[in-house]
């Protein structure tokens, strides 16, 4: 299993921590660490949370990493069902698959190459698929700009070395 603590300072690098609704760069509405209320709803919300929130409620960094915990452990276990080669994986690579998991949700699926790469051991064949992809172009400013979100998980997945810190 995936070092849930480390995981979630990742995610907060990558997905920000935001106490208050905003649209994301897809155009969902979005609060606390990439929680997509658009498609998962505040129902949700308010369940795990064990209280009624609503667009207007008050959240707290508390109720940040409590969403947040308990998203881990959902895209863990789901990951574990579609990809279960993931438990054989590196720690640090076990996070790139689950960043991925968390920003693309079933989408991530759709990265064939990459999995049948990654099953390989084919490191450097991965991180050239997830680096070409479309996706890495959405999350940062492609090549020549920021050390940014796709950067440091092609990295990680090419080296095994994390460079989140």
């Amino acid at each position: 299993m995936v070092n849930r603590e480390r995981m979630a300072e990742q995610l907060i690098l990558h997905e920000g921590l935001r106490l208050k609704p905003y649209r994301c760069t897809e155009g969902f509405l979005t609060v606390l660490v990439g929680f997509n209320v658009d498609s998962r709803g505040w129902g949700e919300l308010s369940r795990i949370l064990g209280r009624q929130v609503h667009v207007e409620s008050a959240f707290t960094r508390e109720d940040a990493i409590k969403v947040l915990m308990t998203d881990i452990d959902r895209f863990e276990k789901a990951t574990i069902v579609h990809f279960p080669e993931y438990k054989k994986l590196s720690e640090v690579r076990q996070r790139v698959v689950l960043d991925l998991v968390f920003n693309m949700g079933f989408k991530a699926r759709s990265f064939v190459n990459t999995k049948a790469a990654i099953i390989a051991g084919n490191w450097s064949k991965a991180a050239q698929h997830l680096y070409r992809s479309k996706w890495a172009n959405q999350v940062d400013d492609g090549e020549g700009g920021k050390f940014g979100r796709a950067d440091r998980l092609v990295q990680m997945i090419l080296t095994g070395v994390d460079y989140t810190r």
